[in-house]
């Protein structure tokens, strides 16, 4: 096996890889080699297969893979512990060359393991070519979502409110306040269904309290609101505080998957269906990690499922008062 023409430098071009693999030849491109970190873009053509080899730092896991079509196993690659990523499918091998690339460019610019370099990139793509009923469910969270923050903001203010709102940077739950956390579930539907995304978005970080507020939003007809106007109104509104608060929430509500730029079918006017419901998370029907046991965590991922809510009485004294909740 050889080293690339382009090696230390960067992943060769489709053209390139696809010479090797129609000649059943074979490559190893050194794309980063250094004592911080080595990556290693394989071509194996007798197999007809491309690889990514990643150096994995002592304390870190060997990801999980974020896709059925991608695999990732721990080996051993020139002497060090690494993660191989590759596709099972020959038929995309094309496409998997070009998620590598964007991978490799997360790590190696952005600072990104390997683990978050995959899920973000899977999950940009995923974006990329959402369906209409993807994109409605993002904007429907949004607009719940900015419906509690909103609430908040009358509480506590608008510079904390926007401190609270970590859900659109990454992290687990979607605010973060004083003493507990906040997980929000909006729903059109005409009993209280909510997808749950993931074992942690229901589970307590280690002192915290979390809680869930479920939301139900119905046709508005004239009197409704359109995520448009929500988004407006919340901007005008932190905006008037200050000038660096409101930039940072239009960040935020960018982040969170808001572009003015959606089609304008989907700005749908929207009311709110009944009283929004505050449980705590522990009082939540779900699927908790340490009834699975650590086998099954350390192998399932990627878990996605619906809970049904209607009918469950609210927690006495919730945290955060609801009693004004609106729509912006």
């Amino acid at each position: 096996m050889s080293e690339g023409p382009d090696s230390g430098d960067s992943i060769p071009p489709w053209a390139s890889i696809e010479y090797y693999l129609a000649n059943s030849l074979s490559a190893i491109y050194p794309v980063s080699d250094t004592d911080h970190l080595a990556l290693h873009y394989e071509v194996h053509g007798p197999s007809k297969s491309v690889m990514l080899l990643v150096e994995l730092p002592r304390s870190e896991k060997c990801p999980s893979s974020p896709s059925p079509r991608i695999e990732v196993t721990e080996v051993r690659y020139r002497g060090m512990r690494s993660a191989q990523v590759r596709t099972n499918s020959v038929d995309l091998l094309r496409d998997f060359h070009d998620l590598t690339i964007a991978v490799v460019d997360r790590i190696l610019r952005e600072g990104f393991s390997l683990q978050d370099a995959l899920s973000a990139t899977i999950d940009s793509w995923h974006r990329l070519i959402d369906t209409r009923s993807s994109l409605q469910a993002i904007r429907t969270g949004l607009h719940g979502e900015l419906a509690i923050l909103d609430s908040v903001a009358v509480q506590q203010g608008w510079r904390r409110a926007m401190q609270s709102w970590v859900g659109p940077e990454g992290a687990v739950h979607d605010f973060s306040l004083a003493g507990f956390d906040l997980e929000v579930k909006t729903t059109t539907s005409e009993s209280r269904i909510h997808s749950i995304h993931g074992l942690e978005q229901l589970t307590p970080k280690p002192g915290r309290e979390l809680w869930c507020a479920s939301i139900q939003l119905a046709p508005g007809g004239a009197a409704g609101r359109t995520l448009t106007e929500t988004v407006e109104a919340t901007l005008a509104a932190a905006y008037s505080t200050s000038r660096e608060v409101g930039a940072k929430l239009l960040d935020l509500i960018q982040s969170a998957g808001y572009s003015k730029h959606d089609p304008q079918a989907l700005d749908e006017r929207w009311s709110i269906r009944s009283e929004p419901l505050m449980l705590s998370a522990i009082h939540v029907p779900r699927i908790a990690p340490e009834l699975l046991g650590q086998v099954a965590q350390d192998r399932i991922s990627n878990v996605t499922y619906s809970v049904n809510l209607s009918g469950l009485p609210p927690d006495v004294d919730p945290p955060l008062d609801l009693t004004s909740f609106r729509l912006p």
